[in-house]
């Protein structure tokens, strides 16, 4: 890993003032990005289990009334 001092192919983090505060920034953006995608995913599967148990229900109902 790079520790600023050289160049071994990696990126390193940045030391102007305004770059760190870029980096923190972009930092900060990815993490409120990921956490609502982790949230949007748990939606998401809670709606996906809210529809198959209609479709149970649904399909229960059915064959009861063709009964």
């Amino acid at each position: 890993m790079d520790n600023g001092a050289g160049t071994s192919g990696q990126a390193s983090r940045p030391t102007a003032p305004k770059e760190i505060e870029e980096y923190e920034a972009s930092t900060k953006a990815m993490k409120s990005f990921n956490e609502a995608l982790r949230q949007l995913s748990d939606n998401l599967e809670e709606m996906t289990q809210s529809v198959e148990q209609t479709n149970t229900i649904t399909s229960a109902w059915l064959s009861l009334w063709h009964k």
